[in-house]
């Protein structure tokens, strides 16, 4: 192992001049520890020169200043060699050998970092995967990142694929006394249940706020799922043990036909040669428009009926069949679809009727719906929502900032007419509906 390097004092002597710069930059480097020789004070070997220069400085790099006349010489305790073997502290010389950067560990610029509140020792190795897979994926907020990334964009040029395919569209040229409406990208990434990632999904969405009454939309109303009844399914099915299904129906809003005249902007990107002065003009729902819901679920809704399955009063999302013998839930939001029951036969045919009328993708057991996530572990369902807090977090950037029980002044009374208008409140109320979201699984900040 190396020992420690020993220079003896001289008088100081000129600094060498420094070598002349290149106009080229230095190529990268990468520089070892080299074994040292022993040099000990007094006993310089003689096959080894002894330094003629100052002793290196790790804060300042001039040279050494000389000794002043008498002054003593500094005392050593032993002349033997010290070697770094024989420390208390064990050996030693294999940190030396290691690079400062993993010596040092990795450290972290926030002063209240996440991981000092955040802990996956009780956590599963499949869920663990799972939860790194959506924290490792960004999600694209803008067109031209989107292209440029190869992920994205393959989801991209699939989506368009599927639309040309169905027929969604017929190119003309935009009628007199007509308008067209604008589109935007939606990305959702899909996970499987064993943590890793399915695909990455691109919606074409259309701007339906633009819509006008009576003139491309009438009748608009959907049901979708209430969050109350997706709650109380998760937690039938943890009180009884029966298994919790998720599948969704591709491209679902294709199966709609529209009865109303709706124009749309090509999308950016990928404009049909030669079509460039073109718009599109809807035939089938897509996704954003006002009626589109009330297509789709017309339809859906017809066929699970079909199949034999009654409605629920309360929220028409959900379906049911109950007898003595069996149970068999259905709980559908928008293409979102969830299945549990005690009949795992039933279940099956279930599947199969719906792949036969749609083209359906079953993803396996319920792990993230809605934005949420479902961790189960035998009669227990856990709805963490870990990534949903992180994300929320790093919106506001608010990711290293410091924890506190009570986020607000106890006792604290907000008057309308007192303090200042926020100078983006839209953003304000982004945040304040996202928090309402969260509260559906976190009731403790229900009233934050």
């Amino acid at each position: 192992m190396d020992d420690i390097l020993v220079y003896e004092l001289v008088p100081q002597s000129p600094a060498p001049s420094p070598p002349a710069l290149t106009s080229l930059p230095l190529p990268l480097q990468v520089y070892t520890r080299d074994p040292r020789s022993v040099i000990s004070w007094g006993s310089v070997d003689a096959t080894e020169p002894a330094p003629t220069g100052p002793a290196p400085s790790s804060l300042d790099s001039s040279p050494a200043a000389p000794l002043p006349a008498g002054a003593p010489e500094p005392a050593l305790t032993s002349t033997t060699p010290l070697s770094l073997d024989s420390s208390p502290a064990g050996s030693l010389s294999s940190d030396l050998d290691v690079p400062t950067a993993l010596r040092k560990g990795q450290r972290s610029c926030a002063t209240y970092p996440m991981s000092d509140h955040i802990s996956y020792a009780g956590v599963s190795s499949s869920l663990q995967a799972f939860i790194s897979q959506l924290d490792s994926i960004s999600i694209s907020r803008f067109l031209s990142e989107a292209i440029s990334s190869l992920g994205w964009g393959r989801a991209m040029v699939e989506e368009m694929e599927a639309l040309v395919a169905n027929q969604i569209w017929d190119l003309v040229s935009l009628p007199p006394g007509k308008w067209v409406i604008d589109y935007k990208w939606v990305y959702v990434v899909e996970v499987h249940p064993d943590g890793f990632v399915a695909r990455l999904k691109a919606r074409l969405v259309a701007k339906g706020y633009a819509q006008v009454y009576s003139l491309d939309y009438r009748e608009t109303f959907s049901p979708v799922a209430k969050m109350v009844s997706v709650r109380l399914l998760i937690s039938l099915a943890a009180s009884s043990g029966w298994p919790l299904h998720q599948f969704d129906i591709k491209n679902a809003f294709f199966h709609g036909d529209l009865q109303e005249e709706v124009y749309m902007k090509q999308p950016s990107g990928f404009v049909a040669q030669g079509e460039s002065g073109h718009v599109c003009w809807l035939k089938k729902s897509l996704h954003g428009l006002k009626q589109s819901p009330r297509a789709w679920f017309g339809r859906f809704s017809s066929v699970v009926l079909e199949f034999g399955l009654q409605r629920l009063a309360k929220d028409h999302s959900v379906f049911y069949d109950h007898s003595d013998a069996r149970c068999l839930f259905l709980v559908v939001y928008v293409d979102d679809i969830v299945i549990t029951g005690s009949d795992d036969t039933q279940i099956t045919a279930l599947k199969a009727f719906l792949q036969q009328q749609f083209h359906t993708k079953d993803i396996g057991s319920l792990r993230y719906f809605l934005g949420i996530e479902v961790a189960r572990c035998q009669r227990e369902i856990f709805l963490p929502q870990l990534k949903y807090a992180l994300d929320l977090l790093y919106d506001t950037r608010m990711l290293g900032t410091k924890p506190n029980n009570t986020p607000m002044l106890p006792g604290m009374q907000l008057i309308p007419e007192e303090g200042d208008a926020y100078s983006d409140p839209d953003r304000y109320r982004h945040v304040v509906g996202r928090l309402n979201y969260w509260a559906i699984t976190q009731p403790d900040i229900a009233f934050l």
